[in-house]
């Protein structure tokens, strides 16, 4: 159903979306380092949520994996830019990140994602809703890889990088 990737640090905080999903039947995929400590481990075991560690993957294997879930969760306490969470709206992801500088810059809420607060009941309810809801996950898909095209192409960071050193000379 719901699909992460990170690396194991307190700054990309599963353990918020662990909460948020503690109560509920949804799947979980972690992409990223698997050295989760031990708190993090008896969480998932004690409450028996389903989370499938993939551990790290090449980049190219992103796109299929992120098609094959519903909705991909950010829930970092803070972000520069997050290429994760461009790299899932390229491929047409509905996305949910939380309210911190780099995600809520590239989120728009209710247009190509949503966006929670730092709170397990909030980011709970954000998940539901968009999983049950189909319709919103085609619109929000859409609209978010039409975004990251217009806006973070490779032309467009080139153009910027460009941009900021001709500045600097």
């Amino acid at each position: 159903d719901i699909i992460f990737i990170g690396r194991a640090t307190k700054q990309k905080n599963l353990t918020l979306l662990l909460q948020a999903i503690k109560n509920t039947n949804y799947s979980l995929t972690v992409v990223g380092e698997e050295k989760y400590d031990k708190k993090i481990i008896d969480f998932i075991n004690n409450n028996k949520i389903n989370v499938n560690f993939l551990g790290k993957i090449n980049n190219d294997k992103l796109p299929n994996l992120f098609h094959s879930h519903k909705i991909y969760v950010i829930c970092s306490l803070y972000e520069g830019s997050p290429k994760s969470l461009i790299e899932a709206m390229a491929c047409g992801m509905a996305v949910i990140g939380t309210n911190v500088e780099g995600s809520k810059d590239i989120i728009v809420d209710g247009f190509n994602g949503l966006i929670s607060n730092l709170s397990s009941e909030i980011l709970s309810e954000k998940i539901t809703f968009l999983i049950s809801n189909n319709n919103l996950r085609k619109k929000l898909s859409l609209n978010s890889r039409e975004y990251i095209n217009s806006n973070h192409s490779l032309q467009k960071i080139v153009e910027t990088e460009y941009s900021s050193y001709s500045g600097l000379i």
